[in-house]
């Protein structure tokens, strides 16, 4: 008798364990909060320190591409080389970049700080640390998104901030990476890009973190 018990017990306790199983939510394994916006390939207008420009980046080809309008000249990065390239009217230069770095919006760290309300726009901000800049550099990033996609955001960073918009994404037009044929080598001037004249170039083989 008491075997008997002992089994319609243990039956008992399966029963109501596997009943109570099935009513648990289980967790999913997404983020708890918003990843900030990282598209691979997208062309988009900005404005650098108030100035316009043109920013183009493929991340499957490791290319991306400044143009600017107020100085007539286009700076072209190899994420695979390290090399910054600037093509001013008919003359070519490379130079080697002193370090590692990514293109714009391709972020190694973040922190979700919240929605807010950003220039009279309601959108999400995170801050943490991105490395296009050498030493890697501690930013502010508001963004308006759609999916994991941005419509419109702003990055302050170390004495630089950046409006992005009219975002179009998908691969740029095929020539936009092109390097001429006649470029030649030049010694690394941190001048030649407008965001690298904020930063102190520092020598590096390796990702430095903020």
């Amino acid at each position: 008798m008491t075997n008997r018990i002992i089994l319609l017990l243990a039956l008992f306790i399966t029963f109501f364990h596997a009943i109570n199983s099935s009513r648990k939510v289980h967790p999913t394994f997404q983020h708890s909060h918003p990843v900030p916006p990282q598209p691979s390939q997208y062309t988009t207008s900005i404005i650098l320190n108030g100035q316009p420009a043109m920013y183009y980046a493929d991340t499957t080809v490791k290319r991306d591409r400044l143009d600017e309008s107020n100085r007539n000249q286009i700076s072209i990065i190899d994420f695979k080389t390290y090399r910054l390239y600037v093509i001013l009217g008919e003359a070519c230069s490379w130079a080697q970049i002193p370090g590692k770095i990514k293109p714009l919006l391709a972020f190694s760290t973040y922190d979700f700080i919240g929605n807010l309300t950003h220039n009279n726009t309601l959108c999400n901000k995170w801050n943490g640390c991105h490395n296009y800049e050498i030493p890697p550099a501690p930013f502010d990033y508001y963004a308006t998104v759609k999916g994991n996609v941005p419509m419109d955001l702003n990055l302050p960073t170390v004495d630089v901030n950046i409006h992005f918009s009219n975002f179009t994404f998908g691969p740029p037009p095929p020539s936009t990476f092109d390097i001429p044929s006649n470029c030649t080598l030049t010694e690394f001037n941190q001048l030649f890009h407008p965001i690298f004249s904020y930063f102190i170039i520092e020598n590096s083989d390796i990702e430095m973190l903020c």
